[in-house]
Order: structure tokens, then sequence, then C-alpha cells
């Protein structure tokens, strides 16, 4: 019953964000991923040097540092970021991460409420042409 709740995450498959803002994603839990209804649970893989366009939502975001060393801009002010670090993003707060070595650097998303994951992996890859 409850055997869809219990991922291997590195086998699932995800979509690619092209240059110049290269990363991988992995909806993970979403309402159309899984059923599940109350938040929307991503991987995203960040290579050596990569980034993040400079983007906001319209719900808050949190991201935690599974592996790699990068940094985090929000609005004017940029804090480094290691493993084990947790980040809250406010609703409308511009933000973009940016990977500083040469590992990955693997994060996990949440949003409460949810998006679908096909809607936002829409916005992801409508907002990373227009800025590419």
């Amino acid at each position: 019953m409850y055997r869809k709740y219990v991922v291997n995450v590195e086998k699932e498959a995800g979509y690619r964000v092209s240059s110049p803002f290269n990363r991988t994603i992995k909806h993970i839990f979403a309402p159309d991923v899984r059923g599940v209804q109350e938040l929307t649970f991503s991987q995203v893989t960040i290579p050596a040097r990569g980034k993040t366009d400079a983007h906001t939502h319209d719900r808050g975001e949190i991201i935690f540092v599974t592996s790699g060393w990068g940094e985090v801009s929000m609005e004017d002010e940029v804090y480094e970021l290691e493993l084990d670090f947790a980040i809250w993003i406010p609703k409308g707060v511009k933000h973009a991460l940016t990977n500083t070595r040469s590992e990955f650097l693997k994060i996990v998303t949440v949003f409460v409420p949810a998006y679908e994951a096909a809607e936002l992996e829409s916005i992801i890859l409508k907002r990373t042409e227009l800025t590419s």
C-alpha cells in the first residue's frame, strides 16, 4: 500500500535544464507524482561551476544541501552553502544557486503548497529559455 512512497531517487528519471543553467531535476513527490497532494519534493543536481537563473516563486521554497558546496543569492545578499545547510526562500524573493566547486552540488527542494510536477517543469524550462 505504501510502496510508492519509498523511492530510490538515484534510479528516478529526471530532466535536464540546458546551458547556461545546466542542472538535472527529479520530481519525487507531487500531486501528479505518486499522488502526494500536500507538497512537491524534488532533487536538483548542479554540475561543477554551474548555476541556476535568478528567479522567484509564488510560494515559499525550502532548499536543503545533500552534497557539495555553493552559494545562494537572495535579492542582494549572498550566503555560502555546504552539506547539511537548509535555506528558506520566502515567496517572491529573487534567488539563485551557484556551485562553487568542481564536484556536483546536490540539493532537495520542497514547495508547500504543492506544485504539480508538470507545471513546475514547464515553468522552469520556459523561464530558462527566456533568460539564456
